[in-house]
């Protein structure tokens, strides 16, 4: 589990630095935002089987809507229409445990990344809302780093450790979710397509 970390450490920030000390590391950020956008690309082919013949237009409003919020509610409210209601269900409570894991995928694709010297098995993470805040109150062109910097991270950021283990629980999650969105996908095709012809008709 990441755990949070004092401020009074040797941190150095930067996506070239940090991917050259923490190479290793660096790699699961890439390799999790990937899972996700695989999985987001999963849900709109569920989205598109669901509609049928009317994918070619249901997916192009799909691809506008810009939340992901939106996006599954559209996807929710299809189902609701289009599925029996188990499979309907079980489509829901798939997009409720995405939801829960979004705020681990959310920090990994747009956290701000650095490293301690101090922890050479893990990388850093800082809310990118304190940086800015941060550099709200500087004058203009003030320099981020040095000794201001130094006494800022005492006392401002909320720092959290990231190790191997960490990256790897996280893909672990999102490996899960991709196996059962197929699962679910394959058992929405013969939701879709009813029950088998008599053969005997």
């Amino acid at each position: 589990m990441p755990q949070p970390l004092r401020s009074d450490y040797s941190l150095i920030f930067g996506a070239g630095a940090t991917r050259q000390a923490r190479p290793e590391l660096m790699a699961y950020l890439g390799s999790i935002t990937v899972m996700w956008a695989e999985i987001e690309a999963m849900l709109g082919v569920v989205f598109a089987d669901m509609l049928g013949t009317e994918a070619r237009f249901g997916v192009a409003v799909f691809l506008a809507l810009r939340s992901e919020a939106a996006q599954k509610d559209v996807l929710r409210a299809a189902a609701e229409l289009k599925l029996p209601g188990e499979s309907a269900a079980k489509l829901g409570l798939f997009l409720k445990r995405l939801r829960n894991s979004a705020d681990a995928r959310n920090r990994v694709a747009h956290g701000k990344w650095g490293y301690c010297l101090e922890h050479p098995d893990a990388l850093v993470y800082m809310d990118p809302k304190d940086h800015l805040r941060h550099r709200s109150q500087q004058p203009a062109g003030t320099a981020l780093h040095g000794r201001a910097v130094a006494e800022w991270m005492k006392k401002e950021p909320d720092l959290v450790l990231y190790r191997k283990c960490d990256f790897e629980a996280i893909e672990a999650q999102l490996g899960q979710l991709q196996t059962d969105l197929a699962q679910l996908w394959v058992e929405q095709g013969f939701a879709l397509a009813g029950p088998p012809a008599d053969p005997a008709q």
